[in-house]
Formats: C-alpha cells, structure tokens, sequence
C-alpha cells in the first residue's frame, strides 16, 4: 500500500463522520490528495483563491481546479481576492489570511466541519525553520499539527517524495505554481537551499526533525493541559477586563503565553515582566488591550473601553441612567418606608438626605484635582487621589471610577466614599437612594 493511501486509510474514521472542505490549490500535494479521497470514497467539497499573482497562470490553476471538480461531481467554491506583490509587506502571510478567512465562511454557511490541507512532512520541517528564524517558542515550533481546530492534515507524516510517486503511479495531473523555484520568499529560500544543503551532509535530517517536532507538539499538548489548570486558579476575565495574578515565577511562562496569545509582542512581554516591581507602568499590545502593571498583578483593559467624557444628568424625575457597561438606580422613600435598613447598605448603595442635594445631579469621570469630604472627617475634605490610593485601588479601575455631584459639590465616590454634607439625620424626611451595578 502507497503512502498516501495508508495516511487516508488511518483518518478513515475521522473524515467519515465528517463534511469536509478541501483546499485545493491545483499543485500537486492538494491533487494528490483529491485523487485518494475519491479513490477511498470519500465525498467531498473543493475550494479555490485565485489571488492573481501570476497573471493568466493564476486563471488557468482555476480553471483548471473547475475542471478537475466538475468531471468528478465535486462542488466547488471558487474565489479570486487580487494581491499586489509591490505593496504587499508579507504576501504569503496575507494569502494565507485571506483563504483560511474564506474557508471558516464557506465551512459555517455550507455546514462543513472539517477542512483538509495537503501538508507534508516536508512543510512542517519548512515551518520548523521559519518559527526558529522568528524566534518562536514550543508552541510555534510545533504548530502544523495533524488534527487540530476542525483542520486535518492527513498527508503530515508523508515526504514530498512519497506524494510525488503516488502522482506518477497514478499519472495524476496538477498545475505547477512558477514562484515555487523562485528563491525571494523565505520558505521557499528554506526549501530551496538550506534544507537541500543540510541533507548532503545528514541524508535522513528531514525526517529525524519531524520525529523532533512530534516530540514538541507531544510537550505542548502537555504544557496545555497544566496551562488550563492554571488559568483557571490565576485568570479573571470578563468582557473588559482580564486580571491576571502573579505567582511562582516557575508559572511565568504561562503568563508569558497568555500575554502573547493577547497580541503584546515578546519585546513587550519581557518588558512588562523586567517592571514588574514598578506599579503604574502601562505596555500596549499591538490590537486592542492595554497592560496595567498593579502589586502581583497584570492587568489587562480593553484600550477603547472607558465610561468617556460623557456628563450624565440626574433630575427629579429620573428613575434609571443606563450606560455602557453599569447602570444607575434613584429611589425616593419616607423614613417609614425606609426604616434603618439603610444602614446595611453594601457599597455600590447610598442613602442620602434628599433635602440637602441641589438638582439636577451630574455623574461623571473623576478628575485630577477633585476632593470629597469623607464621612466621618468632620467636613474635612480630601483628595479623590489619596482615598483611592489609600485603598490600594488598581490604575485601570481608578481611571474608570465615577463621581456624583450635587452642585458643584461631589457627594459620592462611587463604590468608595459618600460626603458628610448628605449623610441621614434625625431630621431627614425625604430618603434617596442611588445604587450601581454592572449590566448582567
């Protein structure tokens, strides 16, 4: 038995309780492939990006693609997304974006659950190098996994010569892509020459370097395994806010992992982790979160997430102010509504004298400069600074934190401090109560 048909006969029971999608380029690894799923009879759909690289070549690989599927009673989707080599920084990073982009939407409109690629033993040794010359770790070393994430690769374990012989037993037909003997991308310069070069003196490196990724993606699944017990020990995430709690620094390389998979690059990660004796200290990660540096944790805002500039006005008549993310109740009582149950108020919950407020009221943003006289301290007044830092409160949550003004006096640190000038007396007779909660 070929190689090839042996890698289709041990998936068997994988793509047989499967709808699969083949990425079929028209080369021969995707051909070969398409000619042993329809000899094991294994019913499939196709998919092509034509990206216009190479002018007419390009259109004749689609057509050629059509052709091929129609004569085998194979639906075919079919796309053409044109790249421009000159202004393009990466383009084989960009295709590959585009097509895997096309694949998830074909695999969730037409109800297919598995999308076949023909890599090889050879790609994966390809992706070895190309990882090592960025500086990956275990997890990008051993990242062209057989099956993972509904993409099987069935061919993995077979060498470019095994597919090249079952092309030529079979006499199969394929389209030659030009720009594989052209040397300017770096995977091809890989494959081209230091691979070449590598194997005239060690005839057997190829394959002795994917035992070595096997062995890797073996150690990655097991550092996965305890990764999770520990994200579930030390990570807080919600829609905004992830914390993020240090601990053994033999853990570090999970937080390090973690922070990567955010989108903060590995220069950024090694800065964060040389200040992390340095509260306050912020780092940007190259999308859309923020790191704060707090005591024994990082932790991590949304950049765009924020209560904004905005003024929210409170008259006599408002009930609820609903913002992004928390919402504001008002509540009028008499003191026999009310009795002293106001008393065990938790401290997202005030209950105030009406009499002494000035309407309308104004909730916003804290700001530098703004003070409150604390109950308790006798009319004195304090910075909203020190009292948030007395409480030890992290910087992205000061930076979030709301005030209430009466006047243009603040009569509540929201969930942190209420004013003396509207504290309950014997003589209250109208009771107000504001609460504050997070929006479920």
């Amino acid at each position: 038995m070929l190689a090839v048909d042996k890698a289709i006969k041990d998936n068997m029971h994988i793509l047989s309780e499967h709808k699969v999608l083949l990425a079929l380029s028209g080369g021969i690894d995707s051909m070969v492939l398409a000619h042993a799923l329809i000899n094991s009879g294994i019913s499939f759909s196709a998919a092509h990006v034509n990206y216009r690289l190479r002018g007419t070549q390009s259109d004749e690989d689609e057509v050629f693609v059509q052709q091929f599927c129609n004569k085998n009673n194979i639906r075919v989707f079919l796309k053409t997304h044109p790249l421009n080599q000159e202004t393009q920084s990466n383009i084989q990073e960009a295709a590959r974006e585009i097509r895997h982009s096309y694949f998830k939407e074909l695999m969730k409109d037409y109800d297919l659950s598995l999308l076949l690629t023909a890599h090889h033993m050879n790609d994966s040794v390809e992706n070895l190098f190309l990882n090592l010359s960025r500086g990956s770790g275990i997890k990008g070393l051993s990242s062209m996994s057989m099956n993972k994430n509904n993409i099987l690769r069935p061919l993995i374990k077979i060498s470019k010569h095994a597919i090249q012989l079952y092309a030529e037993i079979h006499q199969i037909k394929w389209r030659e892509d030009s720009s594989n003997s052209k040397d300017y991308y770096l995977r091809n310069f890989i494959r081209l020459n230091i691979i070449p070069d590598i194997e005239k003196t060690i005839p057997h490196f190829s394959e002795n370097t994917f035992r070595s990724i096997s062995l890797l993606q073996k150690a990655q699944s097991l550092i996965e395994y305890y990764e999770k017990i520990w994200k579930n020990n030390n990570i807080i995430e919600d829609s905004n806010q992830i914390n993020i709690t240090l601990t053994t620094t033999a853990e570090n390389y999970f937080v390090q992992s973690y922070l990567a998979s955010k989108g903060f690059h590995p220069n950024t990660v090694e800065e964060i982790f040389k200040n992390l004796n340095s509260p306050g200290r912020q780092f940007e990660s190259h999308d859309k979160w923020q790191a704060y540096l707090d005591r024994n944790k990082i932790i991590l805002n949304l950049k765009e997430h924020s209560h904004g500039n905005h003024e929210y006005t409170i008259g006599n008549e408002t009930s609820v102010i609903k913002m992004e993310k928390y919402f504001f109740t008002f509540t009028t009582n008499t003191q026999s509504e009310i009795g002293d149950s106001y008393l065990e108020n938790p401290r997202n919950k005030i209950t105030i004298d009406k009499d002494k407020l000035t309407l309308p009221l104004v909730i916003r943003e804290w700001h530098a400069g703004d003070s409150i006289k604390p109950l308790g301290m006798n009319f004195l007044s304090k910075k909203v600074q020190d009292i948030l830092t007395d409480r030890k409160v992290s910087l992205p949550d000061k930076s979030n934190t709301l005030v209430i003004l009466s006047g243009n006096e603040i009569i509540w640190l929201v969930n942190h401090c209420l004013s003396e000038t509207v504290k309950i007396s014997y003589a209250t007779k109208n009771y107000y109560t504001i609460e504050f909660n997070p929006i479920d």
